[in-house]
C-alpha cells in the first residue's frame, strides 16, 4: 500500500513536470531519449524575439543565438534584376524573330524557350516564357511611345543570387533587342553600426 502511495505521488510528479517542460504538449516518448533531446525541446530552451516596428522588420530567433538588443537601419532593399525590349507597335500583329530564348536563373539549369510561327508575337513570347517556369516573369508594358509595347522580363526573387541570364537566339522578324532595367542587387543594412 505504501509503495502504491509512492507510486501514485512520483506519477503525479512526474506530469506536473512534463506539464512546465511541455506546456500542453505531450512529452515525447522516443527510446532512447537524451537529457540533452529533451532539454532542447523544454522551456529553457524556448526563446523569443520582439520586434519595435514589426511592419519594418521581422526576425526569427533559435537557441543558438545570444541575447541582445539591436538597431537595425536599411540602407537599400533588394533588387530583382530586370530586362526589357525595344519598343513594339502591338503585341498580337508584329513578327519577331524565330528560335530559342536561353534563360538561367541563379544556379537552376538552362532552360530553352521555344519560339516558333505559332508565337512569334510580343503576347506570344511573353506566355512562352511564363509557361517555361525560368524563374522569370514577363510581362507587357505600355510606355507611351510611339512604338510603347515592350516586354519586361524580372527575376522572381530578389538578390544577385536569384539574378539570370537570357540568350537571345531569336533570327528574322522584328528583333527584340533586350537590355537590362534594373539590376539584381542585396540589401544593404547596418546593426548596431555593422555593415551587413
Amino acid at each position: 500500500a505504501a509503495y502504491q502511495t509512492f507510486n501514485t505521488r512520483l506519477s503525479a510528479l512526474s506530469e506536473k513536470i512534463n506539464a512546465m517542460l511541455y506546456g500542453s504538449g505531450e512529452a515525447p516518448l522516443i527510446t532512447p531519449y537524451s537529457y540533452a533531446d529533451r532539454l532542447s525541446e523544454s522551456v529553457f530552451a524556448k526563446c523569443s524575439i520582439s520586434s519595435s516596428d514589426e511592419d519594418a522588420i521581422t526576425a526569427t530567433v533559435s537557441s543558438a543565438n545570444n541575447a541582445g538588443n539591436y538597431s537595425i537601419t536599411v540602407s537599400s532593399l533588394a533588387q530583382a534584376r530586370t530586362v526589357a525590349t525595344t519598343g513594339f507597335a502591338d503585341t498580337t500583329s508584329t513578327a519577331t524573330g524565330t528560335g530559342t530564348l536561353t534563360i538561367t536563373t541563379g544556379s537552376n539549369d538552362p532552360v530553352t524557350v521555344t519560339i516558333n510561327s505559332s508565337n512569334c508575337t510580343l503576347n506570344g513570347v511573353c506566355n512562352a516564357i511564363n509557361n517555361a517556369n525560368a524563374g522569370v516573369r514577363a510581362s507587357i508594358i505600355n510606355d507611351g511611345s510611339s512604338t510603347p509595347y515592350r516586354l519586361m522580363i524580372t527575376a522572381e526573387e530578389t538578390g544577385t543570387a536569384n539574378s539570370f541570364t537570357l540568350t537571345d537566339n531569336l533570327s528574322g522578324g522584328q528583333a527584340l533587342g533586350f537590355a537590362q532595367t534594373q539590376a539584381a542587387a542585396d540589401a544593404q543594412f547596418l546593426i548596431n553600426g555593422a555593415s551587413i
